[in-house]
């Protein structure tokens, strides 16, 4: 009986020295996760996520509170009302910061693979998406944001002027970084520069228009930022400073010329009253290429009971307001 119980604990012994040869690193690890993602495969859902959100945003807080297009019957605590509470802008706020992460991911990515059209437009998202959040609610974290492995969780509010003046140095950074010899290695639905050196020229022009936007935001504090100086930088050097001419050069979805010509033929009284037009020959439309993989949706509404009364009665109701686009267009 002893050396049953002897053997026993014995084996029991070597059992455990042998569990114990495993860490809890190991134990843990997600094996179905990638460990080292591609710079390239940042990108992607950095757009989808904030393309998407930034639409349905407009659609359901935006149009609201400028009395673009409002829900009908509009009743009740609404914003379309001016309704607001200390969270009405708390999913921009979070949603922003959730992707500003990737962005800095991206960026880190680009840095470690000396890759600098990807570190460029880690620059020009960064702009873009930090820029909106300082329009909308002044002062923001910035310089101490997303630091959280570094210990930070009360990241300081840096003042707008700071913000403004940091993201336009950074910004004719990267318009500097940008290669329109090489294209991008993965995915890109604003300008799909993954397949034509073509994409990376727009977002040259992507970052220096956005420049322009921020300059021009900030023209009464033309003492403090030297914005008469550098906007005449940018717009006397096309060469250097490329931007945008026009619809084409943006990333639009829209339309095919058959879809708009099938909807203009269905709808053309309306057109026709609506537009002051004498003949349908007289309404014109830009047709773009749509981004690759990306729903109608996102970038293209028909307005539902917009104020404006464009548009064709909806059935049900014969309201004046009850109107709707026959063919859905970019905001």
């Amino acid at each position: 009986m002893k050396k049953i119980f002897l053997s026993t604990a014995i084996a029991l012994s070597v059992l455990s020295l042998n569990s114990c040869d495993r860490s809890f690193e190991e134990i843990n690890t997600d094996t179905s996760k990638i460990k080292n993602p591609s710079v390239g495969s940042f990108l992607v859902p950095i757009q989808y996520e904030m393309g998407s959100y930034g639409y349905n945003r407009s659609d359901d807080f935006t149009f609201d509170i400028m009395q673009v297009a409002l829900a009908f019957p509009n009743e009740g605590a609404t914003v379309s009302r001016y309704y607001l509470t200390e969270s009405t802008g708390n999913g921009y706020w979070n949603t922003s910061y959730k992707w500003l992460k990737q962005v800095k991911e991206l960026n880190e990515a680009a840095k470690k693979e000396n890759n600098n059209n990807y570190l460029a437009i880690s620059k020009v998202l960064n702009a873009w998406i930090m820029a909106n959040l300082t329009d909308a609610f002044g002062d923001v974290p910035m310089t101490e944001a997303l630091r959280l492995e570094e210990n930070i969780m009360k990241p300081k509010y840096d003042k707008q002027k700071d913000i403004y003046t940091f993201l336009l140095n950074d910004l004719k950074e990267a318009n500097s970084l940008f290669d329109t010899t090489k294209t991008l290695s993965e995915g890109d639905l604003f300008f799909q520069a993954n397949s034509n050196v073509a994409g990376i020229v727009k977002w040259k022009k992507f970052c220096n228009s956005l420049s322009l936007r921020l300059l021009t935001r900030a023209l009464k504090k033309n003492g403090e930022l030297n914005i008469n100086e550098r906007i005449t930088e940018i717009v006397n050097n096309p060469t250097l400073y490329p931007i945008f001419q026009s619809n084409a050069d943006g990333a639009v979805v829209s339309s095919t010329p058959e879809q708009f010509n099938a909807a203009l033929q269905a709808n053309a009284a309306q057109y026709l009253r609506d537009l002051h037009a004498d003949s349908l020959s007289q309404i014109h439309h830009a047709s773009v290429k749509a981004f690759a993989g990306l729903p109608d949706w996102m970038v293209a509404y028909n307005y539902p009971q917009n104020v404006n009364k464009d548009g064709v009665i909806i059935p049900g109701n014969p309201d004046e307001h009850n109107r709707v686009l026959p063919q859905p267009v970019f905001p």
